[in-house]
């Protein structure tokens, strides 16, 4: 609001002033723009300890303040050219030309970028905002030449960004194969030893997995199936990482999205023919390498919650903590659809995670394996019935709806009337929202809470 009175005060009644105005201010904020985009040499990030995905938000709001500001600025020169009779002769000038393709541009950036597009196809979202991102400048440079400083300055951070991504992008020989009896995905790839220490030291974190050319379905250079792997970048969080055979683990669910069906694809000739195929890993990214100690003394109390493949996220940080601290008062909870998506943890003596204690596993829905015999569920109480696994198999949850996290975080906030706690919380959008809500009303009365929702979501 304050750029839009600073634009009006001081152009007094001269109507192209005001216009020419709303143009430069829009295009002088294209520079920061480019910045809060970037993921590697994201300086907001670097200031404010967080990462990309948490400064994005800010990436958005600015995109719109300047769709307003050149919307505007088009606006008022398509008047001024119809009210003076002069629209059939600057239709065919290149500088109003340009303009008007430019504004048809952001409008076609800032329409591909509503949540009911980008929910239908992420793909055209991401496509056209990297394509019409890359143009703008240029574009900008031969509409309005003396506006060249900030749009070579936003061009020159951005292919800089992509530079320093592409150095750091590792191609990992990796072992592909499907989960049985769930649509998961893992993946197992080989890190250079001189790399895999930037994994092990920070938990939490995610990569951005691109298919190489050697390793696509489509090997037609020319094809659309190929071509689009050239925007594809998928973020998945590390699930684990060995450090003696350098190897990081990451697990995906599969969509009807480009990447995952690939991986699927790849998945399944691995398993006839045994080999490994060729991924690019672009990381690690995220908040996580900026956390405060979670095993040090600044808490008392740590809650993890996890939805599904959520768990790629908090595992790596619950075994981190009781690595660093094995006093560490720590408790996760993971809900998962059914018992076969919670088999690909392993520790590294082999071990299920369903031995350990301090982890609340709800399934629910499907039979729990080895329980000899069908569960009764009960989908009539208000919480959910919660069936235990086999003795040695920890303690499982299974029921007909989502365990109940009123009183799941009730009952971790009374253990402990002055204790300052840390939630961490990966998965489905109303699952942190309603973590999020029970977790306030202890705020309310005063508690200390340190927060955190690891989301890749707009």
């Amino acid at each position: 609001m304050w750029l839009l009175v600073l634009c009006v005060v001081g152009t007094g009644n001269d109507y192209l002033h005001l216009t020419r105005r709303f143009g430069i201010v829009g295009v002088s904020q294209f520079p920061v723009q480019y910045l809060l985009s970037l993921k590697s040499l994201n300086p907001f990030a670097l200031a404010l300890r967080s990462s990309h995905e948490e400064v994005n938000r800010w990436h958005r709001v600015l995109g719109r303040v300047i769709y307003v500001f050149v919307t505007l600025h088009a606006t008022f020169y398509l008047n001024y050219y119809y009210q003076n009779n002069l629209l059939g002769e600057k239709i065919t000038s290149l500088v109003p030309v340009l303009g008007f393709t430019l504004i048809i541009a952001m409008h076609l950036l800032y329409g591909t970028a509503l949540s009911v597009v980008r929910k239908h196809s992420y793909r055209i979202f991401f496509i056209t905002h990297l394509l019409v991102a890359l143009a703008i400048p240029p574009a900008i440079y031969f509409h309005a030449h003396h506006a060249s400083w900030y749009v070579w300055e936003s061009l020159a951070v951005f292919l800089i960004d992509i530079a320093k991504r592409k150095f750091d992008t590792t191609v990992a020989d990796t072992k592909v194969e499907l989960i049985p009896g769930t649509d998961l995905i893992k993946l197992v790839g080989s890190i250079p030893e001189s790399s895999i220490d930037r994994f092990a030291k920070n938990p939490g974190t995610h990569i951005y997995l691109s298919i190489p050319a050697a390793s696509r379905p489509e090997r037609n250079p020319i094809a659309a199936a190929h071509l689009v792997f050239e925007f594809s970048f998928n973020p998945f969080s590390v699930a684990a990482v060995n450090e003696s055979s350098a190897e990081v683990t990451l697990v995906a669910r599969q969509h009807d999205g480009p990447m995952t069906s690939a991986l699927a694809k790849l998945a399944g000739n691995a398993s006839i023919n045994g080999a490994k195929v060729k991924l690019a890993l672009d990381g690690p990214y995220g908040c996580a390498k900026r956390f405060p100690n979670l095993a040090g003394a600044e808490f008392d109390r740590i809650l993890l919650v996890a939805g599904g493949v959520g768990a790629t996220f908090t595992l790596p940080l619950y075994r981190w903590i009781l690595t660093e601290n094995p006093a560490a008062r720590v408790q996760m909870v993971w809900t998962v659809r059914n018992a076969n998506d919670a088999t690909w943890p392993v520790d590294a003596e082999g071990k299920s995670l369903t031995d350990d204690d301090n982890i609340q596993l709800f399934v629910t829905g499907g039979n729990i394996e080895g329980a000899g015999g069908d569960v009764r569920l009960s989908g009539d109480s208000e919480d959910v019935e919660l069936a235990p696994f086999p003795r040695g198999q920890g303690r499982s949850r299974q029921g007909g709806q989502r365990p109940n996290m009123q009183r799941i975080v009730d009952d971790f906030f009374r253990q402990g009337v002055e204790e300052r706690v840390a939630v961490l919380v990966c998965g489905p959008e109303a699952m942190a929202r309603e973590l999020r809500a029970n977790v306030g009303v202890w705020v309310k009365k005063d508690r200390y809470v340190w927060w955190h929702n690891e989301s890749f979501a707009w």
